[in-house]
């Protein structure tokens, strides 16, 4: 299972990213929905800055994610070729 998860990562990576901005969406469009009950259209601006808001978090944490992925796949190479004798001086 471990495997399968590992070779999959980036899929589930982006899948996760979709459904979190769509649940974003969800929830601003909510909040606009509500509208009558704050005055002066703030529950516009709420609704679009939730969904803003979200989106770029959930951005900023698929970034991290990424690279996150990339130092593992650094770091597993640059182990590997210490390994083998291809780090440079060793004394």
């Amino acid at each position: 299972m471990r495997e399968l998860v590992k070779s999959h990562l980036e899929a589930i990576i982006w899948i996760w990213t979709a459904i979190s901005i769509i649940g974003w969406v969800v929830v601003g469009l909510g909040i606009i929905d509500i509208g009558g009950r704050l005055p002066n259209g703030y529950s516009f601006l709420t609704g679009i800055a939730a969904i803003l808001g979200g989106a770029a978090g959930t951005l900023a944490v698929t970034g991290i994610c990424f690279q996150v992925m990339d130092m593992r796949a650094f770091a597993k190479h640059s182990a590997m070729a210490l390994h083998r004798g291809r780090g440079g001086d060793r004394a």
